[in-house]
């Protein structure tokens, strides 16, 4: 997913906007927030938030390598 036009709200750990998804180029509303336990929802709708899907983005933990690439 590419974050477009996300901005803050009042609401401490919510942001709105619009994603890209980058495989067919659709747009989807999005609600983004932080969990209790700090893992990010991404939820991704097209009319309301009931009509949606929501992603949950775990932080890693692990190292990355000197080998590892992207592209």
């Amino acid at each position: 997913m590419d974050f477009l036009d996300v901005r803050a709200t009042d609401t401490a750990n919510l942001w709105l906007g619009q994603v890209l998804d980058p495989r067919n180029g659709q747009r989807w509303n999005a609600e983004i927030y932080l969990d209790a336990d700090g893992n990010l929802r991404l939820r991704g709708y097209i009319l309301t938030p009931l009509l949606g899907q929501t992603q949950i983005w775990t932080r890693f933990a692990g190292r990355v390598n000197d080998k590892c690439v992207i592209g």
